[in-house]
């Protein structure tokens, strides 16, 4: 019976800390400090909506392009200020549903790739006339906080009758 309890008790501690830590871990870079790294302020996004767009890292002076695909389109030719870095507010144009890849190009950063970012967009913004309000909830925290409390409450359920059965057989 200890070995159940054993059991359900790890079970329980490693989908807390993959829920957990999958929630707190930002991405490594590779090499540490040496890379540019492009960054956005949302990766889901609806047309009309603004984000953020920015870059660290990067040879002061560069001249670029950020590009989005699926049909390359230039959204915005930038130069890199004296620190490396570069950021700007684009609003999403009218695209297609779906994936989207946004790149640099023409940086002189030779000594690793720069990554791509992926969007995902979907349709208009929803506080917009004609789009389609967002009425769903995000359940993944609820369902892992749900995990949990069912396998401790199966841990003490099971604790809590082998300890009833050997306190009724001392007697």
């Amino acid at each position: 019976m200890r070995r159940v309890m054993s059991v359900i008790a790890a079970l329980g501690l490693m989908m807390a800390s993959v829920f957990f830590a999958a929630s707190a871990q930002a991405a490594p870079t590779y090499p540490p400090g040496e890379c540019a790294t492009l960054s956005i302020s949302a990766t889901t996004a609806h047309i009309g909506d603004t984000l953020h767009i920015s870059g660290v890292g990067f040879t002061p002076g560069d001249e670029l392009d950020i590009v989005i695909h699926s049909d390359p389109v230039v959204i915005k030719h930038i130069s890199v200020d004296a620190s490396g870095i570069f950021g700007f507010d684009w609003v999403v144009p009218d695209l297609s549903d779906g994936n989207h890849v946004i790149t640099v190009e023409g940086s002189s950063n030779a000594t690793c790739p720069i990554d791509p970012l992926e969007i995902v967009i979907s349709g208009t913004n929803p506080t917009e006339p004609g789009g389609n309000a967002n009425t769903g909830a995000k359940i993944a925290g609820m369902v892992g906080i749900a995990a949990v409390l069912l396998v401790g409450g199966t841990a003490l359920t099971v604790f809590g009758r082998r300890r009833k059965a050997s306190g009724s057989h001392s007697s």
